[in-house]
């Protein structure tokens, strides 16, 4: 009878492993949420999905890591074989958000990460109040890029970046032409030497600032100077010689 239970016990244990490696939960952390954007005053729940040997392993933590790696870590609800988390969306926040579930031995060493979420944070832009650029005047080089900052200043009392193009902000650059190029999310390419200026807007909102495209210094390095004639002297009768 005891082997009869062994028995069951090792097929059902089989059908277990193999299931886990079919779907894919028998070597890695999956992490879920909630939403995929959200604005202030918002909770994003988050949900870690563990191998079954990871299931009573401590310490899983959430962090953020782009646009900056958060030194706070954020310790999930514990169940059988998953970690939940509730992120709330506070204050200043906004802009794209990455997160990823970290799993750490009893040592502290991270032994497992999970896959990345992007999170996109969208302020009430109808309390948009002013914006502005951080820079009046952007210089940049030919060839070079440069990402452009906007801060708004809304309603609330807070000031939030809001740079990307999802969060409805446009540019556009006007004065020479062809002598930059913009992308959606404000990354500025300088094409060739000249002045312009950036109008940047949102909704009814908008405002400016001045570009200028110079040539790099390796430009003026690889420039060979002209050398002045050699002066000539005048022997008369229509002759000449160079000294």
């Amino acid at each position: 009878m005891r082997r009869k239970y062994l028995y069951i016990f090792l097929l059902l244990l089989i059908f277990f492993v193999i299931h886990e490696v079919v779907t894919g939960n028998a070597f890695e952390v999956r992490l879920t949420s909630s939403h995929t954007t959200a604005t202030t005053g918002d909770t994003v729940r988050f949900t870690a999905t563990l191998p079954l040997y990871l299931a009573f392993v401590p310490n899983v933590w959430l962090n953020v890591f782009e646009p900056f790696d958060s030194n706070e870590r954020l310790m999930g609800i514990s169940g059988l074989r998953s970690r939940r988390f509730n992120f709330p969306i506070r204050g200043s926040t906004s802009g794209k958000l990455r997160f990823r579930t970290d799993v750490y031995s009893l040592f502290l060493l991270n032994i497992f990460r999970s896959n990345e979420i992007d999170l996109k944070v969208i302020p009430r832009m109808d309390t948009l109040r002013d914006m502005r650029v951080t820079r009046d005047t952007i210089f940049i080089s030919v060839g070079a890029e440069r990402q452009i900052n906007v801060m708004g200043i809304f309603d609330d009392g807070f000031n939030r970046v809001i740079n990307e193009g999802f969060m409805g902000t446009t540019y556009e650059i006007t004065g020479a032409l062809g002598i930059a190029a913009i992308s959606e999310d404000g990354r500025l390419s300088a094409i060739k030497p000249g002045e312009g200026t950036l109008i940047v807007r949102n909704g009814n909102v908008s405002t400016t600032a001045r570009i200028r495209i110079r040539q790099p210094a390796s430009y003026w390095s690889s420039v060979e100077p002209t050398p002045d004639p050699e002066p000539e002297i005048d022997l008369g009768a229509g002759y000449t010689r160079q000294r």
